[in-house]
């Protein structure tokens, strides 16, 4: 029996893509899109109509297709743990995006379950937010999901986790060859809407051996040891699957893991294995078991309990196995007044910095009221629970006293402090939300034994106070708000000896232990920063050397220090030992590793780096020490030699910068200027063959192509985060962050933006002006020559490039190095060569998607053309086997009006058509503000203000056709 789950949305928000009806001509001219009277000649708002109703069956397929869910289901995870009889207890997981404008509180129908069933948790994250849910029951198997705490926001991502028991057996009886066995399955959710990624992990009732350690210590053998049997089929129509384990209820358990990805609508994810017949000697007989007997053997916890008291113990140091590294062992005593009935308590949430729990040295003890009870710390469902042997009662007190071991991990930070490795040892207390405290109740303790030594004589079992020094320093509270006693110590399980690590230390030191006491009803916090050596952290070899090597000068070296210095040259040495006799792979690892890239730039830049760097001999030479091919130090030097060249090349860029100045290149220069006669010259500040580094839109000026320059620079203001494209033509632009525009020509542009995001008619002149502006401090001492050239070939060099470039990976060429392709005047003929066309309605999220955007127009002698947009809707340029089309509408567009005269006298003095009116006259208006920019900036204005016009009429057609059809994929 699958699941079903519906989310709700908004009544008659999408239909079924085969329900969809083409919108009526009816509604087109609800809409403007159709007149009435078919004998009226037809205008442009007809054409526009007639346009849509041509267009009709694609739209309406396309709107079938795009129709959205309520919400995205990117994973649901179903971790099935399959108990003794047969039954199951499921964690389950649904992670979805929310696509409605409209928030939900509850999941109004999911199921049907396997029934009977029995909800134990349920919950919904959002980020780190996390609400609690209720499921209750609504009729034959479904259930409603609430969660009021939270309400879901578009675009947000959202996790259910459902906590559920299955009285339902999931282990079938079979055999196969005469062998008994049961077939142990499971389905998840089966959902009306596609999902990401399912995965399954099905936890089998076979115990693993303890050597397992790692999912990776799983062999096939071990498998085929348990008795276990896969289905071929099955196991086919994962898209990944293996065998791992599980922890669950003291046990390493085998555990079956499948996962599918992209499962289409109300797809089936069945998982189903085979273990012998003996693995559940306590199958229920019935496929239904029970429920009476099940529910009064779960856990249970109703009400409330308050936390009346709590203490903490921290044994710091403890070295349970000599030799291996030291952990950190915590033990909590908590006090509850019960408000309700339970008979388990999740493990307390404390939490130490930095370190790891290890969960099977956990442990617990009982006190209810003056009885002593029993206590068990078991996993369930991946979660730490402390199961008591009995059930406590309203208004009764309990305590639980429970030990745990905590080491730390290998990501721990290491500091320093006074040349002194240390780690932090932080704990803080359960949080609120664990269990809510009494503020007047006892205050809370926190007591660390230290397992260090104490820095001074002291007498036993006395306070000390802030005079007397300690191998490590409180940090939250601090020292004055502690208090610190010494005690007896115990240093035979130790790594290390207080004498031979703290020679300052007495020779008969102490151990002893900081108590720290807070206000009952806040949640207690503690924060020592301790030595690291004594733990077995690792620490970094530099850093250890760096210590090692302070405290031997301060004259504070230990035995320790001692041999980490020792260490460490003995390492050096043997380092240097074996690259003596390694040098040749080495250096012919570094040849195939980096000797290519610098033939390049030998070749390129006339230079000799390779032999400087790989071969500074020029020759093959046997052996030498820093010249060596097969024996010596040739290749550890490398690192060094191309340190030394990058440092130079930085240094002689610096002087090349110095130099453009006029001033500080004659101070530069290595001679001083010979003397000429004097003589009547013009003076001029240029500089033959000078090219300056120009910015891409600086470089389109200089090519004489301002148009260009304002694309690019209204693409490099998106890329900077100060504007979005919203629309290519007409360009409209939305403001993002102002602030982030540096530059004169940017905050002119943000300036000329009316309150539409568009452009002002003398826009365009103020930012070309602007820029010009900007462009003069560069180009006062160039060759204008030179520099142009310089631009020219840098488009043609980019182009080539693109060329060698594999196609699948020109796109992401063409985004990287759009600014040198544009600056080409054979732009959009190279496009169409080497690159994909882009449809009309991409997203304008990426360069190629707003300069090389095409759609098709049709032309004033009825053939069809192929239109390119470019960035901001200023320019749009007719492909080649459009250049009659454009000579055509050029003789048709003037400011006086007389093209139109010359096309009726063309015509015997018939009136011109109506398309070649609504062309003149929305030509007026375009190029009025253009002209002077580019002559060519507004061949197609008319086909713009159709397209725009159409492309309104068809965002109508899919707002009302959305509202017309209706959702099978929920009801709320």
């Amino acid at each position: 029996m699958p699941w079903h789950a519906w989310f709700r949305g908004r009544p008659g928000a999408a239909a079924e893509p085969e329900h969809a009806p083409c919108v009526s001509a009816v509604l087109l001219q609800r809409v403007g899109c159709l007149e009435e009277d078919p004998g009226r000649t037809l205008g442009p708002r007809r054409i526009v109509g007639l346009i849509v109703v041509i267009a009709c069956p694609g739209v309406a397929a396309w709107s079938g297709v795009a129709r959205a869910d309520p919400v995205e289901l990117e994973e649901q995870d179903s971790q099935v743990f399959v108990r003794d009889d047969g039954t199951a207890d499921v964690i389950q997981t649904l992670t979805f995006r929310e696509n409605e404008s409209q928030g939900r509180t509850s999941i109004r129908r999911a199921g049907p379950f396997f029934e009977p069933i029995h909800f134990n948790r349920a919950l919904l994250r959002d980020g780190g937010r996390e609400v609690p849910a209720s499921a209750e029951p609504v009729g034959e198997g479904y259930y409603r999901i609430d969660f009021p705490g939270l309400e879901t926001r578009a675009g947000g991502r959202y996790v259910l986790e459902l906590h559920y028991r299955l009285d339902r057996r999931f282990a079938d009886p079979t055999s196969r060859e005469g062998q008994e066995l049961l077939a142990v399955w499971f389905n998840p959710v089966r959902w009306t809407m596609p999902i990401g990624r399912s995965v399954i992990k099905l936890v089998l009732p076979l115990a693993l051996p303890a050597q397992v350690q790692r999912h990776e210590d799983i062999t096939p053998a071990m498998v085929n040891g348990l008795g276990v049997l896969t289905d071929p089929d099955v196991l086919a129509e994962q898209g990944h699957w293996a065998f791992v384990y599980t922890d669950f209820e003291g046990q390493r358990r085998l555990t079956l893991y499948a996962r599918r990805q992209d499962l289409a609508r109300e797809a089936v994810h069945l998982v189903r294995i085979y273990v012998p017949r003996s693995a559940i000697p306590g199958l229920a007989p019935d496929q239904v078991v029970a429920g009476a007997g099940m529910i009064d053997t779960r856990l249970r916890a109703e009400g409330g309990a308050t936390l009346v008291g709590e203490s903490y113990e921290i044994w710091n140091n403890v070295h349970a196995v000599p030799g291996a590294p030291a952990s950190v062992r915590l033990r909590a005593v908590l006090r509850f007044m019960e408000q309700g009935r339970r008979n388990f308590v999740p493990a307390p949430s404390a939490t130490f910095t930095g370190m790891a729990m290890a969960p099977f040295e956990q442990t617990c003890a009982l006190r209810v009221g003056s009885e002593t009870g029993a206590c068990t710390a078991t996993q369930r469902a991946g979660e730490t629970v402390l199961e008591l042997d009995r059930e406590t009662s309203a208004g009764q007190p309990f305590e639980l006293t429970w030990d745990s071991a905590w080491v730390f991990t290998r990501e721990v930070v290491v500091g320093e402090r006074d040349h002194v490795p240390f780690v932090h040892l932080g704990l803080n207390g359960p949080a609120p939300e664990w269990a809510p405290r009494d503020a007047t109740s006892t205050p809370w303790t926190i007591t660390l034994h230290a397992g260090l030594p104490l820095l001074a004589a002291v007498a036993p079992d006395r306070p000390i106070g802030s005079e007397v020094p300690l191998p490590l320093e409180l940090a939250v509270p601090l020292r004055n708000q502690t208090l610190v006693r010494p005690a007896n110590p115990n240093w035979s399980a130790l790594r290390y000896s207080p004498r031979r690590d703290w020679p300052e230390a007495p020779a008969a030191p102490l151990d002893f232990d900081v108590i720290v006491t807070g206000p009952p009803g806040q949640q207690p916090l503690f924060t020592v920063l301790v030595p690291a050596r004594p733990l077995g952290v690792e620490i970094p070899a530099l850093m250890d050397a760096d210590h090692a090597a302070h405290n031997l000068v301060a004259g504070r070296g230990t035995d320790r220090d001692w041999e980490a210095i020792g260490n460490l040259l003995q390492d050096l040495v043997i380092a240097l030992v074996v690259a003596f006799f390694l040098n040749g792979p080495l250096l012919l690892g570094w040849i195939v590793g980096i000797g290519w890239l610098l033939a390049i730039i030998d070749r390129v830049a006339k230079t000799s780096l390779f032999f400087q760097v790989l071969l500074p001999a020029r020759r093959f030479v046997w052996l030498h020490p820093t010249t060596g091919s097969l024996l010596g130090w040739t290749a550890v030097l490398v690192p060094v030699r191309l340190a030394w060249l990058v440092l130079a090349g930085l240094f002689a860029l610096v002087v090349r910068l110095l130099r453009l100045h006029p001033y500080l290149d004659l101070y530069l220069r290595k001679k001083g200027p010979k003397y000429v006669s004097p003589e009547i010259t013009v003076a001029t500040f240029r500089k033959e063959g000078y090219v300056p580094e120009l910015e891409p839109h600086e470089g389109a000026l200089v090519l004489h192509r301002p148009i260009k320059a304002v694309n690019l620079l209204v693409l490099a203001m998106q890329d900077k985060g100060i504007v979005e494209i919203v629309s290519r033509n007409p360009l409209q632009l939305r403001v993002v962050d102002p602030g982030r525009a540096t530059t004169a020509p940017e905050k002119v542009l943000l300036e000329a933006l009316t309150e539409h995001g568009t452009l002002r008619k003398d826009g365009v002149q103020k930012v070309l002006e602007a820029l010009q502006a900007a462009l003069r401090p560069k180009t006062w001492r160039a060759d204008p020559e030179a520099t142009e050239a310089s631009q020219r070939r840098r488009a043609w060099e980019a182009w080539d490039e693109l060329a060698r470039t594999p196609p699948p990976l020109r796109p992401i060429f063409f985004d990287r190095r759009y600014r040198d392709l544009y600056l080409s005047d054979t732009f959009f003929q190279s496009y169409d060569q080497h690159l994909p066309p882009v449809a009309a309605g991409a997203p304008l999220d990426s360069p190629r998607a707003v300069l090389g955007a095409a759609r098709e127009i049709p032309m004033v002698d009825g053939s069809r053309g192929r239109v390119q947009e470019m960035a901001e809707g200023l320019v749009e340029s007719i492909e080649r086997g459009a250049s009659a089309t454009v000579d055509r509408l050029e003789g048709l567009f003037n400011f006086d009006g007389d093209s139109l005269a010359a096309q009726a006298a063309a015509t015997a003095g018939r009136e011109p058509s109506a398309i070649a009116q609504s062309i003149a006259v929305g030509y007026d208006a375009c190029h009025s503000a253009c002209h002077s920019a580019c002559h060519t900036a507004c061949h197609s204005a008319c086909h713009s203000a159709c397209h725009s016009a159409c492309h309104d009429a068809c965002a109508c057609h899919s707002a009302c056709h959305s509202a017309c059809v209706s959702s099978c994929a929920g009801s709320f």
